[in-house]
């Protein structure tokens, strides 16, 4: 299947961070599972949020619709496939390829059985490609056409000088790994591609949240929209009902969660159920193209945001919907800890509790808006090292396990290369007298609606962010064998040290074996789970 390559839209340079006084377009993208929008605006005008149509089309009275359709068709010896209402109407155009992109298991058991996910799900298997290379494929023709109409607009030298935020809505409900493969498929889109303004930004935030932000500034202005209200949003094509209170006009409470008890899949076989369940409220139904564009107007007014923090954004707090956190070694407490998790470490010659979980964020927990959460870990060397990296986890159980069992998958590895000189860390010995190396260092979560954002700082300085990365590669697999250790473990019992940390492939290939000496670290027994 032919691939064209990503096409930038200016030179490559040296990259640059957007400032505050860099004129920016923020555009606002709803891929949907059907149909797709975009949404724009300048940040000189945010009051002022334009709706991307005139789409092409073989077909007269689609050609100037609101949304397009979520549709890519690949055809032999061309290099740019037909998507959109250009795709012809066949078992040879894909659509509903937006869900295949999570894995079987965390499909709705409705949606498995569905005939559209069954059949785009054979035709990916006969092309021999994932989900992500088609919604790449699918994202860079909507995006190279909605530079087209921005141009159009505004013209090619606004838009060449412009910095370009670029939000992207997900389903609420989506597990963390999709929002990795998405940001994979925008990479792969071109999105990123640098240019000769400012760097290209992207975030997420979920669908219902951006449907919410667009409803709320549509009703700003009516008089009976009081603090403590409630008012819900409805995605009658299939999609979720959330609850929003209203803290202030300007304060929006984002409480939905996939268990929020109000929560009602809206289908046509169930009319009753939605008219019982709503008896007694005013329902208000507005028309012509604003419910249709809320959300990708949602994203747009997002990313209008001058900043996510409690005075400027109009999120007051949102609910974690996962446990968020990092692998960890404690020292060894009998009675406390499970004796499935006692080794024996080599380098500090004391017990240790190894592979714990220490969790920056339950599930459940109400997290503020501009808040982060820190906490203090520590490594142990006996050689100087190049690198250091952090795995961080998450669970989805509802009371997140204290070690790692099971429910506890790999959410990412955070590695920073600008280490501090070895010979300048502070020295300490084990009880056989063996000279040791201890780096101490901070890492801060911050949830920004979908997305989350680790920082490393050491001894109050924070890292460059072009000497920290996140691998995503692994996120959703079962974690593994912890390096970094907290200072004490939030219950007064001090601190420990340090084991060794495998790489990925020697991992796999580890369990229940014994090894010398790996990489800076002393090794020990990879324990069989």
């Amino acid at each position: 299947m032919p691939r064209p390559a990503p096409m930038p839209r200016a030179a490559r340079r040296a990259t640059r961070q957007v400032s505050d006084g860099d004129p920016t377009i923020v555009i606002g993208i709803d891929f949907g599972t059907t149909f797709s929008g975009v949404a724009w605006a300048r940040s000189t005008r945010p009051d002022l949020v334009n709706i991307v149509t005139s789409w092409k089309s073989s077909f007269i009275f689609n050609s100037d619709r609101e949304k397009v359709s979520t549709s890519i068709a690949y055809s032999k010896g061309s290099e740019a496939p037909l998507w959109g209402y250009t795709a012809p109407v066949g078992s040879s155009t894909l659509n509903w390829f937006k869900l295949c992109i999570i894995d079987e298991e965390d499909i709705p058991l409705y949606l498995r059985a569905s005939t559209h996910l069954q059949t785009v799900q054979t035709a990916l298997e006969r092309l021999g490609t994932h989900a992500v290379e088609v919604i790449s494929d699918y994202l860079r023709e909507l995006w190279n056409y909605t530079l087209g109409c921005i141009e159009r607009a505004e013209g090619a030298s606004i838009v060449e000088l412009s910095a370009f935020k670029v939000v992207v809505t997900l389903p609420a409900i989506w597990p963390m790994y999709a929002q990795f493969r998405m940001k994979e498929a925008i990479q792969k889109a071109g999105i990123l591609s640098l240019r000769n303004a400012a760097d290209t930004t992207v975030e997420f935030i979920s669908e219902p949240e951006a449907a919410a932000l667009a409803t709320l500034r549509d009703m700003s202005d009516r008089a009976d929209m009081r603090t403590g209200d409630h008012f819900v949003v409805c995605d009658a094509g299939g999609g979720t009902v959330v609850s929003h209170s209203v803290f202030s006009l300007r304060d929006l409470e984002s409480s939905y969660d996939s268990q929020d008890v109000i929560t009602y899949t809206v289908i046509s076989q169930t009319p009753m159920k939605v008219r019982e369940s709503v008896k007694g409220d005013e329902i208000l139904q507005s028309s012509g193209a604003r419910p249709w564009t809320a959300v990708c107007r949602g994203a747009a007014i997002r990313g209008l945001e001058k900043s996510d923090n409690a005075a400027d954004s109009v999120i007051y707090s949102r609910i974690a919907r996962a446990s968020y956190g990092t692998m960890c070694n404690y020292p060894w407490s009998e009675g406390k800890h499970d004796g499935r998790d006692k080794e024996w470490c080599p380098i500090t010659e004391e017990h240790i509790a190894a592979d714990q979980t220490s969790w920056f964020l339950r599930i459940g927990d109400t997290m503020k808006v501009g808040k982060s959460i820190e906490l203090p870990f520590h490594q142990d060397f006996e050689e100087p090292m190049e690198s250091v990296s952090t795995d961080l986890i998450y669970s989805n159980a509802i009371n997140p396990s204290s070690r790692c069992d099971e429910t506890v998958k790999e959410l990412c590895q955070v590695r920073w290369s600008s280490v501090p000189k070895y010979e300048e860390l502070p020295s300490w010995k084990n009880s056989k007298g063996r000279l040791l190396k201890r780096l101490t260092y901070t890492i801060k979560m911050t949830s920004n609606g979908v997305s989350l954002d680790f920082e490393i700082s050491h001894k109050g300085k924070v890292m460059a962010s072009k000497n920290v990365t996140v691998d995503y590669s692994e996120s959703g697999t079962t974690a593994r064998r912890a390096v970094s250790h907290l200072d004490g473990d939030g219950e007064g019992d001090g601190d420990d040290s340090s084991t060794y940390a495998p790489s990925r492939s020697e991992r796999s290939e580890a369990t229940n074996q014994e090894y010398s000496s790996w990489d800076n670290y002393i090794s020990t027994r990879i324990p069989q789970r």
